[in-house]
């Protein structure tokens, strides 16, 4: 069985009764870090045993679509289709992205789509858009286009019919669905639509609503957080058009990120006891994700940056960067080696965060240092990245490459730098694999989670990354989970054409709850 696709036809927009409210008990935690792109929360899934990742989604028909795109969609019936094709309605944008995101978790490509809500099934039961399941999302595309313009739109909004029909499909499989329903405003029989999905938390599926239009969403946002007890979390909501505002370049990660945010990761990649939830979801920009830091208490976010020039250089760029060392500076500036395409990435990314631009930057293993010590770029801070850059520009075709690889002596340096400031700092490790001093290196992270240090480490070149992810996930007990690490070639490869959100994503995931961790045990000065 494949994705399901089901559609809302209601008439009226007035608030559902808002249900006997108790928190859920399981929750989930958001997306964890260590999906960095679809294709490693596609491959944790299936390690899970989710050898299908089967989909179901619902578009609403309702008479409500007629005049909630007021707003957002220039008055016009949010069903309304553009016979040239040159504009796509919000059904039709969703369903293209979620053929750009969702498809790639389906194997089989089949997708049985479901309409709710006309005059025909009104508020008792949903239609089918085919007698069997659409092959792929264009299918589904094409067939709504088809059947859109014969519907006559109804009403009421009543989401459990699909989700009833949702349960069929899971008992007759058995196996995971998500549930994607899209829809225009808010539920007219909510005690029903409440009581589906309470019945539905007791099957393995996920429900993911979409908001188009206007809305409001004042009962999808109580769906979403007070819900009666379930037995999980299974409800997820996404206000589209607050996605599409503020993801105009890449919508498709956008809406991903939002779509699948609450997907259950502690059945299907194990973490720590006391690992942190990823960002949630509604930071759905930079900007936002600055002001939550802000409105936390970050006022100074300050960095630090630390570049690995250990001998590994040479050689650990053979399959990412055609065989050249990663230290490589082509004189022309065309070609960024993987050293500074980082640096310049974090300009457009992590530099926003910090007040004042001012970035310390060190080497370390070089034949000097070697596993000792680090030095700095210069006696004194640079201001903004664009500095690092240059800095780091001039220096490199000086240096000697050496080793061990040991990341102690630049986390002793952050140490230092926080003991003197008192404030909280970002630490970016940029380097090229394996740790070689590997205690001194687990030691000193743990005694950074007595200071408000945050470590993320970015791994460019083949790797292997072993030991970061061991590091990123089974250290020895430490105050808060204060390391990070990103395989920065995993991320660009399938970000290429956003690699500063795809970075940043990765790079800032467990940031806020680290920072909150910090305030919490009191590490901060003044």
């Amino acid at each position: 069985m494949g994705l399901l696709l089901s559609t809302c036809l209601t008439g009226s927009d007035e608030p559902a009764p808002k249900p006997n409210a108790t928190k859920v008990v399981n929750t989930f935690c958001a997306i964890p870090d260590t999906f960095e792109t679809f294709d490693e929360l596609q491959n944790a899934l299936r390690k899970s045993g989710l050898e299908s990742s089967n989909l179901i989604v619902a578009i609403d028909y309702t008479t409500s679509n007629q005049w909630s795109g007021s707003r957002t969609f220039n008055g016009k019936c949010l069903h309304t289709i553009d016979p040239t094709g040159y504009e796509l309605n919000p059904y039709q944008s969703v369903i293209q992205i979620l053929g750009r995101t969702l498809e790639v978790f389906d194997d089989d490509n089949l997708i049985p789509a479901f309409g709710f809500g006309d005059y025909t099934t009104q508020g008792s039961s949903c239609f089918p858009f085919l007698p069997t399941a659409c092959e792929g999302f264009e299918s589904v595309l094409a067939c709504y286009n088809r059947i859109t313009p014969t519907v006559q739109l109804s009403g009421p909004t009543n989401f459990a019919p699909v989700i009833k029909e949702a349960i069929q499909i899971v008992k007759k499989t058995g196996q995971y669905h998500i549930l994607v329903i899209i829809a225009d405003g808010q539920v007219n029989c909510g005690w029903e639509t409440s009581n589906a999905i309470v019945e539905a938390s007791h099957y393995p599926i996920s429900i993911v609503v979409v908001g188009v239009g206007d809305g409001p969403w004042g009962t999808m946002e109580e769906y979403d957080d007070n819900l009666p007890t379930r037995l999980y979390d299974n409800f997820q909501f996404v206000d589209y058009h607050r996605v599409l505002q503020y993801n105009k370049s890449n919508p498709d990660v956008g809406f991903a990120t939002a779509a699948l945010m609450e997907i259950p990761d502690d059945e299907i990649y194990p973490r720590q006891a006391k690992a942190f939830k990823a960002i949630p979801d509604n930071f759905e920009t930079y900007s936002e994700l600055q002001n939550a830091l802000r409105k936390s208490g970050l006022e100074s976010s300050n960095l630090i940056v630390a570049i690995d020039y250990t001998k590994s250089n040479e050689w650990s760029g053979e399959r990412t960067f055609n065989g050249k060392c990663l230290h490589t500076i082509d004189p022309t500036g065309y070609e960024l080696n993987p050293y500074q395409s980082v640096i310049q990435i974090l300009g457009r990314t992590l530099e926003v965060f910090d007040d004042d631009h001012l970035i310390p930057a060190f080497g370390f293993g070089d034949v000097k240092t070697r596993g000792s010590s680090c030095f700095p770029f210069v006696p004194t801070t640079y201001e903004g990245f664009a500095n690092v850059l240059a800095c780091y520009n001039r220096i490199t075709p000086t240096i000697q490459l050496s080793g061990p690889t040991n990341f102690a002596p630049v986390i002793k340096e952050a140490i230092r730098i926080v003991n003197r400031t008192g404030q909280y700092h970002i630490l970016v490790i940029v380097a090229d694999g394996q740790v070689t001093c590997e205690k001194e290196t687990a030691d000193s992270i743990v005694e950074a989670s007595n200071y408000p240090i945050s470590i993320v480490m970015v791994g460019v070149g083949d790797g292997p990354w072993d030991t970061m992810e061991e590091y990123d996930d089974k250290l020895p007990a430490r105050l808060f989970d204060n390391f990070q690490f990103v395989d920065d070639n995993q991320v660009l490869q399938y970000n290429k054409r956003s690699p500063d959100i795809g970075f940043a994503t990765a790079a800032l995931m467990e940031i806020p709850e680290q920072y909150k961790a910090i305030r919490q045990l009191g590490l901060l000065r003044g």
